[in-house]
């Protein structure tokens, strides 16, 4: 405890330099969780891939479908039900909802047209934050997304024209992270009329009876519609683990430019405290303080700067972050989700560069000899 308190003394001799080492923890704990909260995104992102598309093959067209396609016919739909591997199949048409908007950051508000009784297993168990989901008698019932949701001001009961047709919201989605909250589910007939694709889709989810068929199925559909695009649960694992080791790798290299930053800006100011205090500390070991009390002082002065750094840059990036996502245009690219598990990471991360950085000037104040030191 007296450790503590010479540590917390010392740090107030030189409030500026103090604030100056604080900060640099503080800039590196900003850049850790930033980077981070992009990372967990993907992370919830992917886990959203997985769930949704786990043990399910994906037929689409080969053109960027969010512009609004729709070439797959209606005829085509029962010969893939008739393929013996495959098990049901969930028929999608998408558009965007505003047609004028061409350009976007990130994924555009869409319009996601969908039989009713097959909009559970599409949504696979999302939250309602209010309302209720499509039913097989909904003709013009819309349930939203959390970002279409905030962006229009929509609210359970009241109209919402798409493409010049009046749909009633029965449901808004809570927030997933994932592709759903930019999307407003219609029955597909409605979508069909809205987006003038009558008797067309999109795309396909097809489910197969079983894990092992879905190759041979994969297989029956090329063979059916050979200028589709057809993705296989394996191809898309492949994919989605090959762009998070990519994003992970970056990931890395920036957590590790962060943590060389804050750590020399620490250590270099510790050193220059140390250098200051050297017959301080050589009169301290005249008088019999042993090298732990030396070490824990000064472990002690690292481990409060380190630690009003941490608090400093997460309140900084919290703040920063919430003000974002409130901005008018942050729901078009909102890809930060800070997490529990990513403070207890960041917080984990400051122990460990923090006790890195104390080991020069830590071996530096062993070193002094106390004769020396006196005599100078």
């Amino acid at each position: 405890m007296d450790e503590l308190y010479d540590a917390f003394i010392n740090a107030r001799r030189r409030k500026l330099r103090s604030f100056l080492a604080i900060s640099g923890v503080a800039v590196g704990i900003f850049m850790f969780i930033a980077v981070g909260s992009i990372s967990e995104y993907f992370h919830e992102l992917s886990a959203c891939f997985r769930r949704t598309f786990s043990g399910k093959l994906f037929l689409c067209e080969k053109m960027s479908f969010w512009a609004g396609g729709g070439l797959i016919s209606e005829t085509k739909l029962s010969l893939i039900d008739a393929i013996p591997a495959i098990r049901t199949s969930i028929p999608l048409l998408i558009g965007r909802i505003d047609p004028q908007e061409l350009f976007t950051l990130g994924m555009p508000p869409t319009l996601v047209g969908i039989p009713p009784d097959k909009a559970p297993l599409y949504l696979d168990r999302a939250p309602l934050a209010e309302g209720r989901f499509l039913m097989p008698s909904d003709t013009e019932a819309l349930v939203a997304g959390y970002d279409v949701a905030t962006r229009y001001r929509l609210k359970t009961g009241e109209p919402f024209l798409v493409r010049g047709r009046k749909f009633t919201v029965r449901g808004i989605l809570r927030k997933t992270s994932t592709l759903i909250d930019r999307q407003a589910l219609v029955p597909l007939s409605a979508a069909q009329e809205s987006l003038g694709r009558p008797h067309l889709f999109t795309s396909i989810i097809i489910i197969p009876r079983d894990n092992e068929t879905a190759e041979k199925a994969a297989g029956d559909l090329r063979a059916l519609i050979p200028w589709a695009l057809v993705i296989s649960p394996q191809e898309l694992q492949k994919e989605i683990d090959e762009n998070m080791a990519y994003w992970e790798l970056l990931t890395m290299v920036l957590l590790v430019l962060a943590g060389i930053a804050s750590m020399l800006c620490v250590s270099v100011i510790m050193v220059m405290a140390v250098s200051e205090r050297t017959r301080e500390i050589g009169l301290k070991k005249a008088l019999g303080a042993e090298n732990s009390h030396i070490i824990k002082e000064h472990l002690g002065e690292v481990f409060l700067i380190w630690a009003a750094g941490w608090l400093m840059g997460t309140l900084l990036s919290l703040t920063l972050i919430t003000v974002y996502h409130h901005l008018p245009q942050s729901w078009s690219i909102s890809i930060f989700l800070v997490t529990p598990r990513l403070l207890a990471i960041s917080l984990l991360w400051t122990f460990t560069v923090g006790i890195i950085s104390a080991l020069v000037p830590v071996r530096q104040a062993l070193a002094i000899d106390p004769i020396k030191a006196l005599r100078q």
